[in-house]
């Protein structure tokens, strides 16, 4: 049980000490407050051996149990009034609770994350929201979902967690052990075939080190807070981030060898009119145009294509399996082209190699576990994307 205590007044002759002491509950559902009146008093005409002064102190104690969701409100003990403040640690513990039940999407879920009861986390998020004046959750039957001022208030919170975490590991001499929530987020096939791969091995390595991977073709906004580091292939540079080069890509166009020995090598991008063709369809659903290099320039086609498949592992195997031409990235082909099943085409009509990068916030501390995922990331990366250029090399 926590307790706090606070005085006021002098003892004096004939006047009245009021000693207040402040004790939090074990469920944590009220305050208890007691205020202990002490009354100073002499007694001119009595003598005490014991007691020379003739001073006698007459106590009486008065107590209230406020509920956690009064606690703002004055509390009045005779001529004194004041108000309960709770600490910044009790503030920070609702923020860990609000934090968890958002991340796990439910009261009960984080309860037993936290090893609290399901009344405690609803009292501590009903603080939160008396305490801000503010709705953060909206809660159903089946689900529990932020609104726009909780979304914006757990970006911040998430932050603020992250940085005590890290302050408290520094202070206490573990720095060099990276731990937390590490949110990490990368186009699907890149991120399924290489970055899925190095979280297995670093949590293995790092005990410590929770990791949500959000593998998506719909670009994250990492200014919202809600990822740490990400993978960017040939997406539009954010002045907030700070980016490092992994390599490059090719984007390349092929098809099996028992297509083009049936249908002929195309020349140039004039020649596809002619072939079956297979693409890529963006996350509106639309078919994504083709790309060629003209000169300086870079020229967009669309194929119309009669195959067009919702991830680009599938336009590969479309292709392998003979049914057309297919311009991917070179790291989704570069198995299928190192093993025969897959050739290159119109080389001299690619566009530029696109930059790959892996970019994380220059605008928050960079905490421990960016810095030591980064360290063991980013030269296996490198490897990997220099070996799939080996692979599709000319």
């Amino acid at each position: 049980m926590l307790a706090a205590q606070k005085c006021f007044g002098r003892p004096s002759s004939g006047a009245a000490r009021l000693r207040i002491q402040v004790a939090f509950e074990e469920d944590g559902s009220a305050v208890n407050v007691v205020a202990c009146h002490e009354h100073l008093l002499r007694h001119p005409a009595r003598h005490d051996i014991d007691n020379p002064k003739n001073e006698a102190t007459e106590f009486r104690n008065e107590a209230k149990l406020i509920p956690m969701r009064r606690l703002r409100e004055p509390v009045k003990f005779g001529q004194h009034c004041f108000k309960l403040r709770k600490s910044a640690v009790d503030k920070l513990q609702n923020m860990k609770v609000f934090a968890a039940v958002v991340e796990l999407r439910g009261f009960s879920q984080a309860a037993r994350s936290l090893g609290l009861s399901v009344p405690t986390v609803s009292r501590k998020i009903a603080e939160l929201e008396d305490h801000l004046g503010s709705q953060l959750l909206m809660r159903t039957t089946r689900a529990v979902s932020t609104t726009d001022n909780g979304q914006r208030f757990y970006e911040n919170v998430r932050k603020i967690l992250d940085t005590v975490s890290e302050a408290e590991s520094m202070a206490s001499g573990e720095s060099k052990t990276p731990k937390g929530r590490l949110a990490i987020a990368a186009p699907y096939c890149f991120g399924h075939r290489h970055i899925l791969p190095i979280v297995n091995d670093f949590v293995g390595q790092y005990k410590e080190v929770a990791i949500r991977l959000q593998l998506s073709d719909v670009p994250v906004e990492m200014t919202e807070g809600r990822v740490d580091l990400g993978i960017r292939i040939e997406a539009p540079l954010d002045p907030a981030m700070r980016y490092l080069r992994l390599g490059t890509l090719r984007q390349i166009i092929c098809a099996s060898p028992a297509y083009l020995g049936k249908n002929g090598k195309p020349q140039t991008p004039r020649d596809l009119a002619r072939h079956q063709s297979i693409s890529f369809a963006r996350s509106s659903g639309l078919e994504a145009p083709w790309e060629f290099r003209a000169g300086s320039v870079v020229q967009k086609r669309s194929m119309q294509s009669r195959l067009v498949m919702s991830t680009a592992d599938a336009v590969v195997e479309s292709a392998v399996a003979g049914h057309g031409l297919a311009q991917v990235y070179a790291y989704h082909a570069s198995s299928a082209i190192n093993r025969g099943r897959l050739e290159i085409v119109l080389e001299n009509y690619e566009i530029a190699p696109v930059p790959v990068d892996i970019y994380y916030s220059s605008r928050r501390p960079t905490l421990r576990k960016v810095r030591v995922f980064l360290d063991y990331a980013i030269p296996r990366l490198k490897r990997e994307l220099a070996e799939i250029a080996r692979k599709c090399a000319i």
